[in-house]
Protein backbone atom coordinates (compact mmCIF):
# COMPACT_ATOMS: atom_id res chain seq x y z
CA UNK A 1 0.00 0.00 0.00
CA UNK A 2 1.59 3.51 -1.16
CA UNK A 3 1.68 6.07 1.73
CA UNK A 4 -0.46 8.30 0.02
CA UNK A 5 -3.57 5.25 0.36
CA UNK A 6 -2.41 4.45 4.06
CA UNK A 7 -2.96 7.76 5.03
CA UNK A 8 -6.31 7.91 3.18
CA UNK A 9 -7.66 4.87 5.14
CA UNK A 10 -6.27 6.39 8.22
CA UNK A 11 -8.65 9.06 7.81
CA UNK A 12 -11.49 7.36 6.45
CA UNK A 13 -11.79 4.18 8.40
CA UNK A 14 -12.45 6.29 12.00
CA UNK A 15 -14.60 8.15 10.67
CA UNK A 16 -16.67 5.13 9.23
CA UNK A 17 -16.36 2.92 12.24
CA UNK A 18 -17.87 6.00 14.84
CA UNK A 19 -20.42 6.88 12.05
CA UNK A 20 -21.92 3.45 12.08
CA UNK A 21 -22.01 2.91 15.73
CA UNK A 22 -24.11 6.12 15.28
CA UNK A 23 -26.21 4.45 12.42
CA UNK A 24 -26.58 1.24 14.24
CA UNK A 25 -27.99 3.21 17.26
CA UNK A 26 -24.59 1.91 19.17
CA UNK A 27 -23.62 5.68 20.12
CA UNK A 28 -25.76 8.91 20.84
CA UNK A 29 -27.14 10.76 17.91
CA UNK A 30 -24.89 13.93 19.47
CA UNK A 31 -22.16 11.44 18.68
CA UNK A 32 -23.16 11.97 14.96
CA UNK A 33 -21.74 15.79 14.14
CA UNK A 34 -17.99 14.32 16.13
CA UNK A 35 -17.76 11.44 13.43
CA UNK A 36 -15.58 13.09 11.06
CA UNK A 37 -13.09 14.55 13.80
CA UNK A 38 -11.64 10.52 14.80
CA UNK A 39 -8.51 11.31 13.00
CA UNK A 40 -8.81 15.31 12.60
CA UNK A 41 -5.49 17.48 12.23
CA UNK A 42 -4.62 17.75 15.59
CA UNK A 43 -5.80 19.36 18.35
CA UNK A 44 -9.30 19.03 16.76
CA UNK A 45 -8.57 14.96 17.42
CA UNK A 46 -7.88 15.38 21.29
CA UNK A 47 -10.80 17.81 21.49
CA UNK A 48 -13.14 15.14 20.36
CA UNK A 49 -11.25 12.36 22.42
CA UNK A 50 -11.77 15.01 25.92
CA UNK A 51 -15.91 15.34 24.67
CA UNK A 52 -16.02 11.20 24.54
CA UNK A 53 -14.19 11.21 27.73
CA UNK A 54 -16.62 13.60 29.73
CA UNK A 55 -20.17 12.34 28.19
CA UNK A 56 -19.53 9.05 29.84
CA UNK A 57 -19.36 10.51 32.96
CA UNK A 58 -16.67 8.56 34.74
CA UNK A 59 -15.68 7.91 38.00
CA UNK A 60 -11.72 8.64 39.14
CA UNK A 61 -10.76 4.94 38.75
CA UNK A 62 -12.65 4.59 35.24
CA UNK A 63 -11.21 8.07 34.21
CA UNK A 64 -7.57 6.39 35.58
CA UNK A 65 -7.98 3.72 33.37
CA UNK A 66 -9.07 5.54 30.14
CA UNK A 67 -7.06 8.50 29.89
CA UNK A 68 -3.96 6.26 29.41
CA UNK A 69 -5.73 4.24 27.05
CA UNK A 70 -7.00 7.01 25.18
CA UNK A 71 -3.63 8.94 25.07
CA UNK A 72 -2.00 5.82 23.81
CA UNK A 73 -4.52 4.75 21.04
CA UNK A 74 -4.28 8.73 20.30
CA UNK A 75 -0.54 8.37 19.83
CA UNK A 76 -0.18 5.70 18.00
CA UNK A 77 -2.94 7.11 15.17
CA UNK A 78 -0.97 10.02 15.25
CA UNK A 79 2.24 8.76 14.60
CA UNK A 80 1.05 6.62 12.21
CA UNK A 81 -1.23 9.64 10.33
CA UNK A 82 2.48 11.84 10.57
CA UNK A 83 4.30 9.51 9.05
CA UNK A 84 2.19 9.02 6.14
CA UNK A 85 1.65 12.63 5.80
CA UNK A 86 5.52 13.42 5.74
CA UNK A 87 6.55 15.08 2.92
CA UNK A 88 8.78 13.29 -0.16
CA UNK A 89 12.47 14.48 0.24
CA UNK A 90 12.27 15.73 4.02
CA UNK A 91 14.10 13.21 6.60
CA UNK A 92 11.34 11.79 8.43
CA UNK A 93 12.08 11.03 12.63
CA UNK A 94 11.51 7.04 13.04
CA UNK A 95 7.79 5.64 13.98
CA UNK A 96 8.53 5.68 17.45
CA UNK A 97 9.80 8.80 17.88
CA UNK A 98 6.66 10.15 16.15
CA UNK A 99 4.20 7.79 17.91
CA UNK A 100 5.91 9.37 21.12
CA UNK A 101 5.77 12.75 20.26
CA UNK A 102 2.28 12.39 19.54
CA UNK A 103 1.09 10.68 22.64
CA UNK A 104 2.62 13.87 24.53
CA UNK A 105 1.63 16.30 22.87
CA UNK A 106 -1.53 14.76 23.27
CA UNK A 107 -1.33 14.91 26.86
CA UNK A 108 -0.43 18.20 26.90
CA UNK A 109 -3.19 18.99 24.31
CA UNK A 110 -5.88 17.47 26.50
CA UNK A 111 -4.46 19.83 29.67
CA UNK A 112 -4.69 23.34 27.22
CA UNK A 113 -8.51 21.64 26.09
CA UNK A 114 -9.60 21.28 29.38
CA UNK A 115 -10.97 24.02 30.47
CA UNK A 116 -13.13 24.21 27.28
CA UNK A 117 -14.36 20.79 27.44
CA UNK A 118 -15.89 21.02 31.49
CA UNK A 119 -17.70 24.83 29.69
CA UNK A 120 -18.85 22.52 27.13
CA UNK A 121 -20.43 19.84 29.34
CA UNK A 122 -21.94 22.73 31.50
CA UNK A 123 -23.69 23.67 28.13
CA UNK A 124 -25.39 19.87 28.45
CA UNK A 125 -26.62 20.84 31.51
CA UNK A 126 -27.89 23.97 31.00
CA UNK A 127 -28.12 24.75 26.57
CA UNK A 128 -26.54 28.44 26.78
CA UNK A 129 -25.55 29.88 24.34
CA UNK A 130 -22.87 31.88 26.12
CA UNK A 131 -21.22 28.48 27.51
CA UNK A 132 -20.43 27.84 23.76
CA UNK A 133 -19.50 31.17 22.62
CA UNK A 134 -16.99 31.13 25.59
CA UNK A 135 -15.68 26.93 25.18
CA UNK A 136 -15.09 26.82 21.77
CA UNK A 137 -13.68 30.17 20.30
CA UNK A 138 -10.45 29.26 23.25
CA UNK A 139 -10.75 26.08 21.82
CA UNK A 140 -9.80 27.56 17.88
CA UNK A 141 -7.59 30.05 19.15
CA UNK A 142 -5.61 27.10 21.38
CA UNK A 143 -5.51 25.06 18.01
CA UNK A 144 -3.91 28.13 15.67
CA UNK A 145 -0.89 28.51 18.17
CA UNK A 146 -0.69 24.57 19.26
CA UNK A 147 -0.45 22.58 16.34
CA UNK A 148 2.92 22.67 15.86
CA UNK A 149 3.42 20.33 19.22
CA UNK A 150 2.42 16.78 17.45
CA UNK A 151 4.63 17.53 14.36
CA UNK A 152 7.87 19.39 15.17
CA UNK A 153 10.80 19.21 17.68
CA UNK A 154 11.70 22.16 19.02
CA UNK A 155 8.65 23.53 18.35
CA UNK A 156 8.73 26.19 20.95
CA UNK A 157 11.62 28.30 19.51
CA UNK A 158 10.45 28.20 15.83
CA UNK A 159 7.82 30.70 14.35
CA UNK A 160 4.37 29.87 13.56
CA UNK A 161 3.94 28.79 9.50
CA UNK A 162 0.87 31.16 7.86
CA UNK A 163 0.31 28.25 5.81
CA UNK A 164 -0.51 25.88 8.90
CA UNK A 165 -2.70 28.18 10.48
CA UNK A 166 -4.59 28.56 7.30
CA UNK A 167 -5.02 24.39 7.42
CA UNK A 168 -5.82 24.72 10.81
CA UNK A 169 -8.29 27.32 10.08
CA UNK A 170 -9.74 25.25 6.95
CA UNK A 171 -10.27 22.21 9.19
CA UNK A 172 -12.71 23.72 11.70
CA UNK A 173 -14.82 25.37 9.04
CA UNK A 174 -14.49 21.42 7.27
CA UNK A 175 -15.63 19.66 10.46
CA UNK A 176 -18.05 22.54 11.01
CA UNK A 177 -19.61 21.38 7.79
CA UNK A 178 -19.31 17.96 8.26
CA UNK A 179 -21.38 18.06 11.45
CA UNK A 180 -23.97 19.98 9.39
CA UNK A 181 -24.14 17.45 6.61
CA UNK A 182 -24.07 14.20 9.15
CA UNK A 183 -26.47 15.80 11.39
CA UNK A 184 -28.92 16.50 8.60
CA UNK A 185 -28.30 13.40 6.73
CA UNK A 186 -30.85 10.05 7.98
CA UNK A 187 -29.54 8.32 10.54
CA UNK A 188 -29.01 5.10 8.31
CA UNK A 189 -26.21 7.73 6.21
CA UNK A 190 -24.06 9.18 8.91
CA UNK A 191 -20.93 6.07 8.32
CA UNK A 192 -20.60 6.84 4.47
CA UNK A 193 -21.51 10.84 5.19
CA UNK A 194 -18.93 10.54 7.92
CA UNK A 195 -16.48 8.34 6.43
CA UNK A 196 -16.78 11.19 3.13
CA UNK A 197 -15.84 13.91 5.37
CA UNK A 198 -13.42 11.97 7.60
CA UNK A 199 -11.16 11.59 4.33
CA UNK A 200 -10.87 14.86 3.77
CA UNK A 201 -8.52 15.25 6.82
CA UNK A 202 -5.91 13.44 4.92
CA UNK A 203 -5.73 16.59 2.59
CA UNK A 204 -5.18 18.69 5.71
CA UNK A 205 -2.86 16.43 7.20
CA UNK A 206 -0.77 16.83 4.20
CA UNK A 207 -1.04 20.40 3.78
CA UNK A 208 0.10 20.94 7.32
CA UNK A 209 2.52 18.66 7.94
CA UNK A 210 4.19 19.68 5.01
CA UNK A 211 4.12 23.71 6.31
CA UNK A 212 5.44 22.85 9.51
CA UNK A 213 8.27 20.44 8.79
CA UNK A 214 9.32 22.24 5.45
CA UNK A 215 9.45 25.34 7.49
CA UNK A 216 13.35 26.92 7.56
CA UNK A 217 15.11 26.23 10.98
CA UNK A 218 15.09 29.69 12.63
CA UNK A 219 15.37 30.27 16.25
CA UNK A 220 13.60 32.71 18.17
CA UNK A 221 14.95 34.56 20.79
CA UNK A 222 11.31 34.33 22.35
CA UNK A 223 9.66 31.58 22.35
CA UNK A 224 6.56 32.43 20.18
CA UNK A 225 4.32 29.65 20.72
CA UNK A 226 4.46 29.12 24.85
CA UNK A 227 3.92 33.11 24.47
CA UNK A 228 0.87 33.07 22.20
CA UNK A 229 -0.57 30.13 24.49
CA UNK A 230 -0.16 31.94 27.21
CA UNK A 231 -1.44 35.03 25.96
CA UNK A 232 -4.19 33.67 23.85
CA UNK A 233 -5.35 31.95 27.38
CA UNK A 234 -5.04 35.29 29.38
CA UNK A 235 -7.01 36.83 26.31
CA UNK A 236 -10.02 34.99 25.65
CA UNK A 237 -10.66 34.15 30.04
CA UNK A 238 -10.34 37.98 30.74
CA UNK A 239 -12.68 38.40 27.39
CA UNK A 240 -15.17 35.81 28.91
CA UNK A 241 -15.79 37.25 31.88
CA UNK A 242 -16.04 40.64 30.50
CA UNK A 243 -18.36 39.71 28.44
CA UNK A 244 -20.45 37.89 30.80
CA UNK A 245 -20.47 41.03 33.58
CA UNK A 246 -21.50 43.34 30.83
CA UNK A 247 -24.52 41.09 29.79
CA UNK A 248 -25.82 40.52 33.48
CA UNK A 249 -24.63 44.45 34.06
CA UNK A 250 -27.24 45.51 31.29
CA UNK A 251 -30.08 43.32 32.11
CA UNK A 252 -29.83 43.75 35.31
CA UNK A 253 -29.38 47.67 35.05
CA UNK A 254 -32.44 47.88 32.17
CA UNK A 255 -34.77 46.11 35.12
CA UNK A 256 -33.38 48.30 37.76
CA UNK A 257 -33.84 52.04 36.30
CA UNK A 258 -37.56 53.32 36.27
CA UNK A 259 -38.60 53.32 32.72
CA UNK A 260 -39.29 56.13 30.63
CA UNK A 261 -43.14 57.55 31.34
CA UNK A 262 -43.98 56.69 27.98
CA UNK A 263 -44.15 52.75 28.98
CA UNK A 264 -44.81 53.25 32.49
CA UNK A 265 -48.80 54.52 31.47
CA UNK A 266 -51.44 52.58 31.56
CA UNK A 267 -52.81 51.47 28.07
CA UNK A 268 -55.32 54.37 26.60
CA UNK A 269 -58.27 52.06 26.47
CA UNK A 270 -59.22 49.12 28.01
CA UNK A 271 -57.09 46.17 29.00
CA UNK A 272 -57.94 43.25 26.59
CA UNK A 273 -55.31 40.89 27.95
CA UNK A 274 -53.40 40.44 31.47
CA UNK A 275 -49.83 40.18 30.72
CA UNK A 276 -46.95 38.37 33.28
CA UNK A 277 -43.69 39.47 32.86
CA UNK A 278 -41.41 36.58 33.95
CA UNK A 279 -37.59 37.40 33.78
CA UNK A 280 -34.41 35.18 33.72
CA UNK A 281 -31.47 33.89 35.85
CA UNK A 282 -29.76 36.12 37.38
CA UNK A 283 -32.35 39.54 36.97
CA UNK A 284 -33.66 41.53 39.42
CA UNK A 285 -36.65 44.11 39.85
CA UNK A 286 -36.77 47.09 41.81
CA UNK A 287 -40.80 46.90 42.20
CA UNK A 288 -41.29 49.95 39.68
CA UNK A 289 -44.12 49.36 36.56
CA UNK A 290 -43.06 48.65 33.05
CA UNK A 291 -45.11 48.13 30.24
CA UNK A 292 -42.49 46.33 27.64
CA UNK A 293 -44.87 44.99 25.54
CA UNK A 294 -46.44 47.38 23.42
CA UNK A 295 -50.68 47.03 22.80
CA UNK A 296 -53.48 47.47 25.32
CA UNK A 297 -52.11 45.28 28.01
CA UNK A 298 -52.16 44.91 31.50
CA UNK A 299 -49.03 44.58 32.56
CA UNK A 300 -47.29 43.11 35.82
CA UNK A 301 -43.96 41.78 36.79
CA UNK A 302 -43.83 38.39 38.05
CA UNK A 303 -41.75 38.27 41.76
CA UNK A 304 -38.97 35.40 42.14
CA UNK A 305 -39.56 36.48 45.49
CA UNK A 306 -43.03 36.04 45.50
CA UNK A 307 -46.41 38.10 46.77
CA UNK A 308 -46.44 40.70 49.47
CA UNK A 309 -49.47 40.53 52.22
CA UNK A 310 -51.47 42.42 50.05
CA UNK A 311 -50.82 40.34 46.84
CA UNK A 312 -48.66 42.40 45.26
CA UNK A 313 -44.93 40.85 43.38
CA UNK A 314 -42.21 42.27 45.89
CA UNK A 315 -39.09 43.53 44.32
CA UNK A 316 -36.37 40.60 44.39
CA UNK A 317 -32.63 40.48 43.39
CA UNK A 318 -30.53 37.84 41.49
CA UNK A 319 -30.02 35.28 44.13
CA UNK A 320 -33.60 34.96 44.74
CA UNK A 321 -33.77 33.14 40.96
CA UNK A 322 -31.32 30.44 42.15
CA UNK A 323 -34.51 28.97 44.40
CA UNK A 324 -35.28 25.51 43.81
CA UNK A 325 -37.68 25.11 40.76
CA UNK A 326 -40.46 23.55 42.86
CA UNK A 327 -40.55 26.61 45.03
CA UNK A 328 -40.67 28.95 41.69
CA UNK A 329 -42.98 27.12 39.83
CA UNK A 330 -45.40 27.12 42.96
CA UNK A 331 -44.96 30.90 43.10
CA UNK A 332 -45.59 31.19 39.19
CA UNK A 333 -48.47 29.30 39.11
CA UNK A 334 -49.89 31.38 42.38
CA UNK A 335 -49.40 34.94 40.60
CA UNK A 336 -51.00 33.55 37.20
CA UNK A 337 -53.89 32.47 39.59
CA UNK A 338 -53.99 36.15 41.54
CA UNK A 339 -53.73 37.99 38.20
CA UNK A 340 -56.53 36.77 36.26
CA UNK A 341 -58.82 36.50 39.61
CA UNK A 342 -58.16 40.67 40.35
CA UNK A 343 -58.08 42.09 36.34
CA UNK A 344 -60.95 39.27 35.11
CA UNK A 345 -58.97 38.92 31.76
CA UNK A 346 -57.44 36.15 30.40
CA UNK A 347 -53.89 35.77 31.10
CA UNK A 348 -50.33 35.48 28.78
CA UNK A 349 -47.01 34.92 30.28
CA UNK A 350 -44.07 35.88 28.40
CA UNK A 351 -41.04 34.25 29.94
CA UNK A 352 -37.61 34.48 29.56
CA UNK A 353 -34.66 32.05 29.88
CA UNK A 354 -34.73 30.35 33.12
CA UNK A 355 -38.71 31.80 33.79
CA UNK A 356 -39.32 29.77 30.06
CA UNK A 357 -38.20 27.14 31.70
CA UNK A 358 -40.85 27.80 34.63
CA UNK A 359 -43.97 28.39 32.24
CA UNK A 360 -42.96 25.40 30.46
CA UNK A 361 -43.31 22.90 33.72
CA UNK A 362 -46.46 24.98 34.68
CA UNK A 363 -48.39 24.42 31.04
CA UNK A 364 -47.71 20.95 30.65
CA UNK A 365 -48.29 20.31 34.45
CA UNK A 366 -51.52 21.43 35.06
CA UNK A 367 -52.38 25.59 32.89
CA UNK A 368 -54.67 27.51 35.18
CA UNK A 369 -57.62 27.88 34.43
CA UNK A 370 -57.35 31.97 33.25
CA UNK A 371 -54.32 31.26 31.04
CA UNK A 372 -54.14 31.64 27.16
CA UNK A 373 -51.04 32.19 25.87
CA UNK A 374 -47.68 31.69 26.17
CA UNK A 375 -44.35 33.08 25.15
CA UNK A 376 -41.18 31.70 25.70
CA UNK A 377 -38.43 34.00 24.71
CA UNK A 378 -34.84 32.17 24.99
CA UNK A 379 -36.03 28.93 26.02
CA UNK A 380 -33.66 26.59 27.28
CA UNK A 381 -34.07 23.74 24.93
CA UNK A 382 -33.67 19.96 26.42
CA UNK A 383 -31.51 21.19 29.68
CA UNK A 384 -29.78 17.94 31.56
CA UNK A 385 -28.99 16.39 28.54
CA UNK A 386 -25.95 14.69 30.63
CA UNK A 387 -26.66 13.92 34.60
CA UNK A 388 -24.75 16.48 36.49
CA UNK A 389 -22.43 15.64 38.94
CA UNK A 390 -24.78 16.02 42.29
CA UNK A 391 -22.60 13.19 44.17
CA UNK A 392 -19.71 12.73 46.87
CA UNK A 393 -16.18 13.04 45.75
CA UNK A 394 -16.07 9.23 44.95
CA UNK A 395 -18.18 7.32 42.05
CA UNK A 396 -19.21 8.34 38.39
CA UNK A 397 -19.27 11.77 37.77
CA UNK A 398 -16.84 12.84 40.68
CA UNK A 399 -14.00 14.28 38.27
CA UNK A 400 -16.43 16.50 36.71
CA UNK A 401 -18.10 17.45 39.83
CA UNK A 402 -14.81 18.73 41.10
CA UNK A 403 -13.62 20.32 37.61
CA UNK A 404 -17.11 22.13 37.64
CA UNK A 405 -16.65 23.09 41.37
CA UNK A 406 -13.33 24.96 40.28
CA UNK A 407 -15.18 26.52 37.29
CA UNK A 408 -17.79 28.03 38.90
CA UNK A 409 -15.43 29.48 41.70
CA UNK A 410 -13.05 30.87 38.57
CA UNK A 411 -16.63 32.48 37.09
CA UNK A 412 -18.38 33.30 40.32
CA UNK A 413 -20.25 36.53 40.12
CA UNK A 414 -19.96 36.83 36.44
CA UNK A 415 -21.00 33.54 34.26
CA UNK A 416 -25.08 34.25 33.15
CA UNK A 417 -25.60 30.75 35.50
CA UNK A 418 -24.54 29.07 38.53
CA UNK A 419 -22.40 26.36 37.55
CA UNK A 420 -21.72 25.23 40.79
CA UNK A 421 -22.68 21.24 41.67
CA UNK A 422 -24.02 23.28 45.12
CA UNK A 423 -26.68 25.54 43.38
CA UNK A 424 -30.23 24.63 44.37
CA UNK A 425 -31.06 25.58 41.07
CA UNK A 426 -28.88 23.01 39.16
CA UNK A 427 -29.74 20.41 41.64
CA UNK A 428 -33.39 20.69 40.86
CA UNK A 429 -33.43 20.81 37.26
CA UNK A 430 -31.02 17.63 37.83
CA UNK A 431 -34.09 15.68 39.74
CA UNK A 432 -36.42 16.67 37.36
CA UNK A 433 -34.55 15.94 34.10
CA UNK A 434 -37.40 13.91 33.21
CA UNK A 435 -39.95 15.99 32.93
CA UNK A 436 -38.12 19.38 31.88
CA UNK A 437 -36.61 17.73 28.68
CA UNK A 438 -38.72 18.04 25.78
CA UNK A 439 -40.75 20.64 27.46
CA UNK A 440 -41.68 21.91 24.01
CA UNK A 441 -41.80 19.21 21.89
CA UNK A 442 -45.98 19.00 22.53
CA UNK A 443 -48.43 21.41 22.00
CA UNK A 444 -50.88 22.54 24.91
CA UNK A 445 -54.88 21.85 23.70
CA UNK A 446 -56.39 25.30 23.88
CA UNK A 447 -53.22 27.32 24.71
CA UNK A 448 -51.69 29.33 22.24
CA UNK A 449 -48.06 28.89 22.57
CA UNK A 450 -45.06 30.69 20.47
CA UNK A 451 -41.26 30.33 21.01
CA UNK A 452 -39.13 33.00 20.40
CA UNK A 453 -35.34 31.99 19.58
CA UNK A 454 -32.24 34.11 19.51
CA UNK A 455 -29.89 32.92 16.35
CA UNK A 456 -27.01 32.65 18.79
CA UNK A 457 -29.01 29.90 20.95
CA UNK A 458 -28.69 27.82 17.64
CA UNK A 459 -25.34 27.00 19.24
CA UNK A 460 -26.60 25.39 22.16
CA UNK A 461 -29.45 23.23 20.43
CA UNK A 462 -29.26 19.10 20.73
CA UNK A 463 -29.25 17.71 17.38
CA UNK A 464 -32.28 16.83 15.66
CA UNK A 465 -34.48 19.71 17.67
CA UNK A 466 -38.03 19.91 16.76
CA UNK A 467 -40.22 22.13 18.75
CA UNK A 468 -44.29 21.13 18.61
CA UNK A 469 -45.42 24.76 18.69
CA UNK A 470 -45.16 27.85 16.85
CA UNK A 471 -41.08 29.11 16.47
CA UNK A 472 -39.80 32.36 15.05
CA UNK A 473 -36.04 33.22 15.11
CA UNK A 474 -34.81 36.78 15.32
CA UNK A 475 -31.23 38.17 15.58
CA UNK A 476 -29.92 38.27 19.02
CA UNK A 477 -28.31 36.91 21.97
CA UNK A 478 -29.29 35.10 24.82
CA UNK A 479 -31.79 36.83 27.73
CA UNK A 480 -33.03 40.28 28.08
CA UNK A 481 -34.93 39.74 24.33
CA UNK A 482 -37.92 41.57 25.56
CA UNK A 483 -35.80 44.95 25.53
CA UNK A 484 -35.61 44.48 21.27
CA UNK A 485 -37.81 46.41 19.21
CA UNK A 486 -38.66 43.29 17.08
CA UNK A 487 -39.22 41.01 19.76
CA UNK A 488 -41.89 43.60 21.75
CA UNK A 489 -43.56 43.71 18.58
CA UNK A 490 -44.09 39.84 18.07
CA UNK A 491 -44.90 39.76 21.75
CA UNK A 492 -47.42 41.85 20.93
CA UNK A 493 -48.86 40.54 18.14
CA UNK A 494 -48.67 36.75 19.85
CA UNK A 495 -50.68 38.31 22.67
CA UNK A 496 -53.37 40.13 20.33
CA UNK A 497 -53.39 37.28 18.28
CA UNK A 498 -52.30 38.59 15.26
CA UNK A 499 -50.18 37.17 12.18
CA UNK A 500 -46.60 37.20 13.03
CA UNK A 501 -44.05 39.07 11.17
CA UNK A 502 -42.17 36.75 8.17
CA UNK A 503 -38.83 36.19 9.64
CA UNK A 504 -37.74 32.59 7.97
CA UNK A 505 -34.44 33.85 6.99
CA UNK A 506 -33.64 33.56 10.60
CA UNK A 507 -35.47 30.12 11.02
CA UNK A 508 -32.87 28.59 8.28
CA UNK A 509 -29.91 30.34 9.37
CA UNK A 510 -30.34 28.88 12.84
CA UNK A 511 -30.70 25.33 11.29
CA UNK A 512 -27.74 25.48 9.93
CA UNK A 513 -25.72 27.47 12.22
CA UNK A 514 -27.55 24.28 14.94
CA UNK A 515 -26.03 21.82 12.58
CA UNK A 516 -22.18 23.33 12.29
CA UNK A 517 -22.23 23.81 16.12
CA UNK A 518 -23.14 19.91 16.65
CA UNK A 519 -19.67 18.96 15.96
CA UNK A 520 -18.19 21.14 18.84
CA UNK A 521 -20.46 19.79 21.37
CA UNK A 522 -20.28 17.37 24.24
CA UNK A 523 -22.10 14.13 22.46
CA UNK A 524 -25.62 13.86 23.88
CA UNK A 525 -28.78 11.92 22.84
CA UNK A 526 -30.92 13.62 20.43
CA UNK A 527 -33.56 15.83 21.41
CA UNK A 528 -37.10 14.34 22.07
CA UNK A 529 -40.16 14.88 20.16
CA UNK A 530 -43.69 14.83 21.09
CA UNK A 531 -44.28 10.90 22.35
CA UNK A 532 -40.98 9.65 21.73
CA UNK A 533 -37.71 10.26 24.19
CA UNK A 534 -34.73 11.62 23.33
CA UNK A 535 -32.41 9.08 21.31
Amino acid sequence: MSRRAGLLALCLVPSLLEGALVGAGLAPLGAAGLAAQANAVPPFGVFQDLRWLVALDPSWTVLAGLVPAVLLARGVLTGLTLAAAWPEGLPRPGLGRLVARGTLASGLGDLLLAPSVVVLYGLAVVPLSWLFLAAVPLAVLLALVAHPLWVQAGWWRRPLSARAVGWVLASFLWLSLAGLAVTAAPRFAAAPVAGLFGAANALAWTGLVRAVAGQPRRRLVVPMVPVALAGLAALVALGTLGGFRAARAAETARLRVAPPARTARAPAGPAREAVLIVSGYGSAWNGRPSRPVPGPFLETRFSYAGLGPRGRPLPYDGPDTAAPLPLLLARLRQQVVVLGRRSHLPVAVVADSEGALLAGELVRDDPPRDLRTVVFLSPLLDPDRLTYPLGGSAGPGAPLRQAMTVLAQALQGAAPVALSPRSPFLASVDRQARQLRGLLACPVPGLRELAVLPLADAVAAPPGERLGIPAVVVPAFHGGMLALPVVQRVVADEVAGRPLPRLGIWRWAAHVVAGAANAWQVPTPGAPSCGRPGR
